[in-house]
């Protein structure tokens, strides 16, 4: 059983890596802003939240934007896990249309979430 404390833990991330577009099916290439690592809702669980900011995400129809938040769980998630000795019970994936603060309140921002678990190299859908 994995116990970390109740502030986040976040990846180290290199400047290009942080940096560097993504392409996703809606067209749009979106950067990996941050990723969190934190203690589940339930004592000894272990979830990671990966933040990618899509600056067009606000003009974006919800479809796309989910087949994008799949996408980046197939291609960037699943591979960042594979190399991490950690395994989240669950994985939160946010597109966001600007970088934000995490946990901070702001009405103005465009945001949409969706959870997985990650078993065998492959995301499922938990419906956030």
């Amino acid at each position: 059983m994995i116990r970390l404390p109740a502030l986040f833990l976040a990846l180290t991330l290199s400047g290009a890596a942080a940096a560097e577009p993504i392409s996703v099916p809606s067209g749009s290439h979106v950067t990996l802003q941050e990723v969190l690592w934190q203690e589940g809702e339930e004592v000894g669980t272990l979830w990671v939240r990966f933040r990618f900011v899509a600056p067009g995400l606000a003009g974006m129809a919800y479809e796309h934007a989910l087949s994008d938040l799949d996408a980046l769980c197939a291609q960037v998630v699943v591979p960042q896990l594979a190399a991490d000795s950690r395994a989240p019970d669950i994985v939160i994936v946010s597109l966001a249309d600007r970088e934000s603060d995490f946990g901070e309140f702001d009405p103005d921002l465009e945001q949409m979430f969706e959870a997985y678990r990650v078993e065998g190299g492959l995301c499922f859908s938990e419906g956030l």
